[in-house]
């Protein structure tokens, strides 16, 4: 299980030379991944996209329904979770186009679950018989 903060991020690209630099000065990589988004907060709500491209500090998605300006959100594909900040959400014709800015990155989910269900005693490979007390 590896967790990083702000880290650079290494999501598959979906072109030969898929690198841009933005009006910020950072390198953007194009990817083409479907990802759930969950704006976080009382009701969670989750929204269905896609995550489009990718720089060290943040992801651009395009989204079937907006998501506040300044909302905490976590995005989930494959077995990663990031969460982040809401810095953009623009209303296109065929849906929204975000930005979000990570804050924290969960890679490898599956590890975790692996570890929790060994902590919870759910592991049935480590389960093992009953110590009884001597004497009985």
């Amino acid at each position: 299980m590896t967790v990083a903060v702000t880290p650079s991020l290494k999501l598959p690209a979906a072109a030969a030379d898929p690198r841009i630099v933005d009006e910020r000065g950072q390198l953007r990589i194009f990817a083409n991944q479907p990802a759930s988004v969950t704006v976080l907060g009382e009701p969670e709500r989750v929204i269905r996209g896609r995550i489009v491209d990718h720089s060290p500090q943040g992801l651009g998605l395009d989204l079937e329904g907006p998501v506040p300006y300044g909302a905490a959100v976590k995005i989930s594909w494959e077995n990663r979770i990031l969460l982040g900040e809401v810095c953009y959400c623009r209303t296109g014709r065929h849906g929204c186009r975000a930005g979000i800015r990570v804050k924290h990155v969960l890679l490898d989910t599956n590890e975790l679950a692996r570890l929790r269900r060994r902590i919870l005693g759910e592991d049935p490979l480590l389960r093992t018989a009953p110590v009884r007390p001597a004497g009985t």
